[in-house]
C-alpha cells in the first residue's frame, strides 16, 4: 500500500482475457474501502425525521469531522455509515436509536424539589448535575422541577449523509505512550504535531488501581501521569516524536520563557512547570 494524497491506495490483480484468448493477470489501483480500525475525515448531515437538521459540519465556520472507524468516538451507526466508503464516495442512511443514543429510559427523568433548583430555570434549560452529568429541564411546576438525562436525541431515528474526504488505513497508524511529569501540556504540543492521529492522557505504573487525579497528584500511588499518542507512521516517526516539546523543556524556558540553568553543580530552584 502507498498513501499520496490523503488517499490510501491498494493494489490488485485481475485476470482479463485478451483477444487471443489466453488469460493473463493485470495489475490496477483501487481506493481502499473504510473499515474498522482506519482513521477518516467526513463531512456530514444529521437530520431527523421531520427533515430538519440535528447537525452538520458542512456550515461555515466548521471543519470535517476526524475519527478512528470503530474507537468509540462516534455512534454505532455513524460507524456503519462510513465503513465501506472510499475516498470521495457518499453514503446516506437512517439509524435506529439502538445504534445511535437509545431508547428514553425513565428512570433517567427526574424530579427536585423546585427550592433546591437554580433560580429562573425555564423548559429546555440544560443544567450539570452535581455528578457531572447533564441535563434537560422538562417541565418547571409550582413545587417541583422535572429533569430528563436522557440524550436529547434519545429515542429519535437519524439520517445522516456522509461524505469521506480523506482516509489513513489502520496499517500505518501506531501508538507510543510518553510519560509527562504532567500531561496537559505535553498532550497539547503532541496534538500539534503533523501526523499526529489522537492523544489520551492517563497513568501508568503504581499501587493502586483506577486512582484519582488528586491521588497522583498527592505523590503517594506511585503513579506517572502519561500520554499516549496514535499517529501515522508515514506522516512522523516515533523518532520525531521524541524529539517534542518536552527535550530539554525547563532549560529553554518552560511555560513562562524563563530558561534555568542546566549546568552541572547548580543548585538553584527548580520549577518544575517553567
Amino acid at each position: 500500500m502507498q498513501l499520496s494524497a490523503g488517499r490510501v491506495i491498494a493494489r490488485r490483480l485481475v485476470a482479463v482475457r485478451p483477444s487471443n484468448g489466453r488469460l493473463v493477470a493485470v495489475r490496477v489501483s483501487a481506493q481502499q474501502a473504510a473499515k474498522a480500525g482506519d482513521f477518516v475525515s467526513v463531512h456530514y448531515t444529521g437530520t431527523l425525521d421531520d427533515g430538519s437538521v440535528f447537525d452538520t459540519s458542512r456550515k461555515e465556520g466548521r471543519t470535517p469531522l476526524e475519527f478512528q472507524i470503530g474507537g468509540g468516538l462516534v455512534i454505532k451507526g455513524f460507524d456503519t455509515a462510513v465503513t465501506g466508503l472510499t475516498v470521495g464516495q457518499s453514503n446516506k442512511v437512517r439509524v435506529a436509536p439502538e445504534d445511535a443514543y437509545g431508547q428514553v429510559n425513565a428512570e433517567y427523568i427526574i424530579n427536585i424539589p423546585k427550592a433546591k433548583a437554580p433560580e429562573g430555570l425555564k423548559v429546555n434549560d440544560r443544567v450539570m448535575l452535581s455528578n457531572g452529568l447533564p441535563a434537560r429541564v422538562t417541565v418547571v411546576g409550582e413545587s417541583e422541577v422535572t429533569l430528563d438525562l436522557n440524550h436529547e436525541l434519545a429515542g429519535k431515528h437519524l439520517t445522516f449523509d456522509v461524505e469521506l474526504l480523506t482516509l489513513t488505513a489502520q496499517d500505518s497508524l501506531q501508538k507510543a505512550t510518553f510519560g509527562a511529569g504532567c500531561f496537559w501540556g505535553p498532550e497539547l504540543a503532541f496534538q500539534r504535531v503533523p501526523g499526529v492521529i489522537s492523544t489520551e492522557v492517563g497513568y501508568s505504573q503504581g499501587k493502586v488501581e483506577e486512582p484519582s487525579y488528586e491521588q497522583v497528584c498527592s505523590g503517594s500511588t506511585g503513579h506517572a501521569e502519561v500520554v499516549q499518542v496514535t499517529y501515522d507512521s508515514q506522516q512522523v516517526s516515533y523518532r520525531e516524536l521524541l524529539d517534542p516539546y518536552h527535550q530539554q523543556y525547563l532549560s529553554r524556558g518552560g511555560r513562562f520563557n524563563q530558561p534555568q540553568d542546566a549546568s552541572k553543580g547548580c543548585n538553584d530552584p527548580i520549577r518544575c512547570y517553567g
